[in-house]
């Protein structure tokens, strides 16, 4: 028989030993676990079928299904398969180790420069990748980046990622203190965005990883007012007197989309003008023992080494019978899950 002509086998839940909880993300609905599959550890993420109320939702869960099929780059969570059960959508990826970037943004108040630059450089890194893919990301934030224990970083929840190509996005999505100017736009519908959403998430991103907190704070409403007045002086004089940064984050959080520089213009910026980008290409590739010592000081990952390797997971608790139980509908949807 021709092994190549066989179908890959289609891993069913029953084959994956679940373990403890990880993380539980909106509202509950959605639950991310370790899990065991032929001796080798994930994370499966386990999304309630009854949790998802409209068809925008079900957009989104689709969307990130094709994202995570599509995208093959090193600091994106990799999907090995789906499965589904009458309760349960599953995603198995691989296991990402290290912590949130926002628990280490709150063990520290703010983060070091290099460190930061660190960041910086691989989250422009993926996203320009996504970008040239087709797809915009639209829910950067540092609760979605995982930092191991080398400095190297990994994107998570493709949630809100959606493949645009060269055309317009029209729907409000992403988290209140990352949002852009645009996305407020009373003509949202007609008038769309596009992929300079992620650029001005950076800018928001940097800020934040350096003061401690974010530019136009986290309060729904006076983020909101705040955002569509714009960067002024009274917010950059919290980076105080580091020149480049001011610049950059002045031309990342333009409220005009069109003012603010490509993806792939970000790192030819004078704030990036000292990092050797090849050392980061190698922490990237795990190859940190070929990084001379001089370059790896000044990222400043030592500084952060115990913390990253301190942080525990959750333990699991037991599903409710409910839980068990809950959602009977939308099979006939996911018939191609």
């Amino acid at each position: 028989m021709d092994t190549n002509n066989q179908e890959k086998k289609k891993i069913e839940i029953d084959d994956i030993q679940i373990g403890e909880l990880i993380a539980s993300t909106h509202g509950e609905g959605t639950k991310i676990y370790r899990a065991y599959y032929n001796q080798k550890e994930y994370a499966l993420k386990a999304v309630l079928r009854d949790s998802i109320e409209t068809h925008l939702e079900l957009e989104h869960l689709m969307n990130e299904r094709n994202a995570l099929r599509e995208l093959s780059h090193p600091g994106i969570n990799k999907m090995i398969d789906t499965i589904k059960d009458d309760q349960y959508l599953y995603f198995l990826l691989e296991i990402v180790y290290g912590i949130p970037l926002h628990k280490l943004l709150q063990m520290h108040n703010k983060l070091d420069k290099g460190f930061v630059q660190l960041i910086a450089v691989q989250i422009i890194k993926i996203i320009e990748y996504m970008h040239s893919q087709g797809y915009i990301y639209r829910d950067l934030k540092a609760s979605n980046i995982i930092v191991d224990q080398y400095g190297k970083v990994t994107l998570i929840d493709l949630g809100y990622t959606k493949k645009i190509e060269n055309e317009l996005t029209n729907s409000f999505c992403g988290t209140i203190h990352m949002i852009a100017p645009e996305l407020y736009n009373e003509s949202l519908e007609e008038q769309g965005y596009s992929y300079e959403v992620d650029v001005y998430s950076i800018g928001i991103l940097i800020f934040e990883l350096t003061t401690g907190s974010a530019p136009f704070g986290y309060d729904e409403q006076n983020c909101k007012q705040k955002t569509l007045a714009g960067i002024n002086q009274e917010i950059l004089n919290k980076i105080k007197d580091e020149k480049n940064l001011i610049d950059l984050i002045t031309i990342l959080l333009e409220k005009d989309p069109k003012k603010r520089p490509k993806i792939n213009n970000i790192l030819s910026h004078p704030y990036f003008q000292n990092v050797d980008l090849k050392s980061v290409d190698q922490i990237v590739n795990g190859k940190n023992e070929q990084i001379p010592q001089q370059e790896l000081n000044k990222f400043h990952i030592f500084e952060y080494q115990e913390d990253i390797n301190d942080f525990g997971l959750q333990k699991a608790r037991e599903l409710t019978q409910e839980e068990k139980e809950a959602n009977q509908k939308l099979n006939d949807i996911f018939s191609n899950f």
